[in-house]
């Protein structure tokens, strides 16, 4: 298991060669990275970037008999309030809150009098210690009191060491939280089972449950996790025949050392969004499980219905702007497409090389579509939005907000379903509805307190704070 052998995995940036700083043309990025002269750019002016702790507690929040602990000062626990707003869950959490005097002598008294009062208040089935930047600095021996705690109590106690500064990708914290759900929850081997793993680090609910209705179709028994699921739905995870990923650049960590470990193979497929890649999905699917017959039958039964239901939502050519993750570009943009959008430039938080192939697709239909890498950065967007004339902000972005603000209609994908075939429609129909009745964005576009940003500033390049790093 030399895969599991340190406490975290190696950062993106190393394995993967990822960016999440650029400005420029698709084309331009692509002969960075086959002409092996990748940059390495900052910014030097950045907002809204998160760290890897928050996708860390993405991962585990939704587990549902978990305790969480948050290994660092009292301010530190102010990023689990972002999950109780969205949560359905009754989550279990606490904060060590240490202070100088622990940052100098050892905070390990607090994390044992901490770990201990969620288990006695609580019971939850498994306890993630979630580490914070300033434990990492101090170097404290979080792994001795984690071990001492689980003999103890009797229940696994998972450190998941997020220290906030080794990566500039705030999504190496879910790596961080797979390596040590599988380190420390997983099994060393495992009896094969007639079921297939679906991994979702981030899809809402009624995602999952789009795609699992398609996979009970299929007459595919499922294990999901590591979002919505339980203890056991992780501790088996190393019996499936099989690994489907949802959304590959999040989860394919967890399929990689799945595969390393359990000998589980990938079914290699595409991202479900829209009639034709949800089609593509489920024939892929139906393909390398043996259910051939039964992918045809549904994909002839509800590509048909979806169909009739969005020719109701076609646009008169709006121009879109669309900001989300790199897999998911090319399936959304084939949707948009489809109701008579046109896009005007595309936002991804990251990028590296699991993701040449959907860049290659952007750069078949458009070489010099504009691309812009980061996470939330709302001044570079609204600077891009003003100036592609861009009608609809489509996305999943912290930037979201502020681009409203700004008086431009924005459809938030972060909390409904866009997956599959129902996912289609919900997204339609809403797409629709904010391209004809508009009238919550005009109130901000003819504001007296508009605009956020002055004048001087949008007339800027988009690319004016990020510039390449100096090493």
């Amino acid at each position: 298991m030399d895969v599991l052998k340190g406490k975290a995995p190696v950062i993106r940036e190393k394995r993967l060669s990822a960016i999440g700083a650029y400005y420029g043309t698709v084309e331009a990025i692509l002969r960075e990275f086959y002409d092996g002269n990748l940059k390495q750019r900052v910014r030097t002016f950045s907002q809204d970037t998160n760290s890897d702790i928050l996708y860390a507690l993405q991962v585990i929040n939704t587990i549902e008999d978990a305790g969480i602990i948050i290994h660092g000062p009292r301010g530190c626990g102010i990023i689990q309030n972002h999950f109780n707003n969205i949560n359905s869950l009754d989550t279990m959490w606490a904060v060590t809150n240490i202070d100088e005097e622990d940052s100098i002598l050892g905070s390990d008294i607090k994390l044992r009098r901490t770990v201990k009062s969620i288990y006695e208040e609580n019971h939850p089935g498994v306890i993630f210690v979630l580490t914070t930047s300033v434990v990492a600095i101090n170097n404290d021996d979080v792994a001795s009191v984690i071990r001492d705690l689980t003999e103890e109590l009797g229940v696994p106690v998972v450190p998941v060491y997020t220290d906030g500064f080794k990566s500039k990708m705030g999504v190496t914290g879910y790596d961080v939280a797979i390596h040590s759900i599988v380190k420390y929850l997983l099994p060393n081997k495992a009896e094969k089972q007639n079921f297939i793993n679906v991994i979702s680090l981030n899809e809402n609910r009624e995602s999952l449950e789009e795609i699992g209705r398609l996979l009970e179709a299929l007459e595919v028994e499922t294990n999901m996790f590591p979002g919505f699921s339980r203890l056991e739905n992780l501790t088996r995870a190393g019996s499936a025949l099989f690994n489907l990923v949802i959304k590959k650049g999040e989860g394919a960590y967890f399929s990689k050392v799945l595969k390393d470990i359990y000998d589980i193979p990938e079914i290699e497929v595409n991202t479900p969004i829209g009639i034709k890649a949800t089609n593509k999905w489920l024939a892929g699917i139906g393909e390398q499980l043996g259910k051939e017959r039964q992918a045809r039958e549904l994909i002839e039964k509800e590509s048909l219905y979806t169909a009739n239901i969005l020719e109701k939502y076609k646009l008169d050519r709006t121009r879109v702007f669309l900001s989300c993750e790199p897999e998911y570009a090319n399936s959304v943009i084939s949707l948009l497409e489809d109701l008579n959008a046109e896009i005007t430039g595309i936002k991804v938080p990251y990028l590296d090389i699991t993701h040449l192939k959907h860049m290659e697709k952007l750069y078949r239909k458009n070489p010099e579509l504009s691309l812009l890498i980061g996470e939330g950065q709302p001044y570079e967007q609204i600077n891009i939005l003003k100036k592609t004339g861009a009608e609809i902000f489509v996305g999943n972005d912290l930037a979201a907000d502020a681009i409203a603000v700004e008086g431009i209609p924005v459809l938030n994908i972060e909390n409904i379903n866009i997956l599959g075939y129902r996912g289609s429609i919900v997204f339609a129909e809403k797409l629709y509805k904010l391209v004809k009745y508009h009238g919550f964005a005009d109130n901000f576009k003819y504001s007296s307190n508009r605009p956020i940003y002055q004048a001087g500033w949008l007339k800027k390049n988009t690319n004016w704070y990020i510039k390449q790093e100096v090493k």
